[in-house]
């Protein structure tokens, strides 16, 4: 596995590159003669930037195709696999790469404990993201590198069995909520693309990320795994500080530049000029499964029927006053809903200038909600209410 250190230029420059340009940098760059000068605060923001667009423009669209939330528009064919579930050891080999590509840019900036001991903060910070990471490729992929990933002297890293990763990224929340906790440390400033600099806050999202893990964990019937989750929710139960807003990243995005707009506008937006919609746009629509689902008309005995989601909207474009999906594998002829203008933040007065300023969606509160009402309606949290966290999402 590369590893992947920037320059203060470089930095500078990801945090408002094009989704294009930044997933194309994957060149060592342990060679440069700054490398070694640069201290976390000045690799932070950079970092955090491409983690987000990586969730934006790659695992996101991943998900809701392979899901059915989104299917092809009119006029539109595929062969990508999460559409037609044609999969082979090449397919998406973007994602895992890229995933480890920024999952490093966090462990570079945890190399740095040595020479630049003060920094815990942003220590804490790039271990609950790099963690995200693993998390991401250790559920998509099962057995994957993780002991030998990050060591730059090792050019092929071993698999882990991921039922050892899983309680090795235990331990790794474990650290960062102690860099978050240590005292006197040098302050997160405005390279905190996320937080603001605020340490209680970056400690509620850690436990939080601490509760998606242990409920990938929910079914397993391994008794260490079991133990693990046990005693972990025991901690949680005793004080449950999850986050109560959405977690989102906004370095400066703007209006000036394409490649400085808010990513999910700068994909699904309009294109350069204003004029015309992007082609992500017009290829991704609503996919049959989701279309049913939110009109209410999905026939599934663990569904109630006749139940219209109020957010539809929000969603998807309507046509003829509701959501039209594509049925897979069937090449649709007429007008099918595509992602809503408030998906991409085309809305208010200013709807473009909204668009392209919004910050970036990293977590939504939605999930942190629906992870505790999941949690306690299986009896891993104590106290509280599923109902109205539930509700709450």
């Amino acid at each position: 596995m590369k590893k992947i250190i920037y320059s203060s230029f470089f930095v500078m420059l990801l945090a408002f590159s094009s989704c294009e340009s930044y997933l194309d940098v994957n060149e060592d760059q342990t060679n440069s003669p700054s490398s070694d000068a640069l201290a976390p605060n000045q690799m932070l923001a950079g970092a955090i930037n491409n983690f987000t667009n990586l969730q934006i423009a790659t695992l996101s669209p991943y998900g809701n195709r392979i899901s059915y939330v989104w299917g092809l528009n009119s006029g539109f064919t595929s062969v990508d696999a999460a559409y037609n579930y044609n999969f082979d050891s090449s397919t998406y080999g973007f994602l895992f790469e890229n995933t480890y590509i920024f999952a490093d840019n966090f462990q570079d900036i945890i190399d740095k404990k040595a020479d630049f001991p003060d920094y815990s903060y942003h220590f804490g910070v790039a271990k609950v993201l790099k963690v995200m990471c693993m998390d991401y490729v250790t559920a998509l992929y099962g057995d994957v590198p993780y002991s030998e990933a990050f060591n730059s002297s090792i050019s092929s890293p071993k698999y882990d069995d991921d039922k050892t990763i899983i309680p090795a990224l235990f331990k790794e929340l474990d650290e960062a909520k102690a860099y978050l906790n240590t005292p006197d440390a040098i302050a997160l400033g405005r390279e905190d693309i996320v937080f603001g600099g605020s340490t209680a806050s970056w400690l509620k999202f850690v436990n939080t990320i601490e509760l998606k893990l242990l409920m990938r964990l929910s079914k397993t019937t391994d008794p260490a795994l079991v133990a693990i989750r046990t005693s972990r929710f025991a901690l949680l139960s005793a004080n449950q500080d999850f986050i109560t807003t959405d977690v989102t990243n906004n370095p400066g995005y703007n209006n000036t530049a394409v490649g400085q707009r808010s990513p999910n506008y700068r994909i699904y937006g309009l294109d350069a000029g204003l004029a015309a919609w992007t082609s992500a746009n017009r290829a991704n629509a609503a996919g049959d499964y989701i279309a049913n689902l939110v009109n209410g008309t999905l026939t599934n005995a663990d569904i109630t029927a006749d139940v219209v989601d109020p957010r539809r909207a929000n969603m998807f474009s309507l046509v003829g006053g509701k959501v039209v999906g594509n049925v897979q594998g069937i090449f649709p002829l007429t007008a099918i809903s595509r992602v809503s203008s408030f998906f991409i933040g085309r809305v208010g007065a200013t709807p473009d200038d909204n668009g392209m300023n919004r910050a970036a969606y990293i977590m939504l509160a939605s999930e942190s909600y629906f992870l505790q009402a999941e949690a306690i309606q299986r009896g891993f949290l104590t106290g509280g209410s599923a109902q109205a966290d539930f509700y709450k999402g």
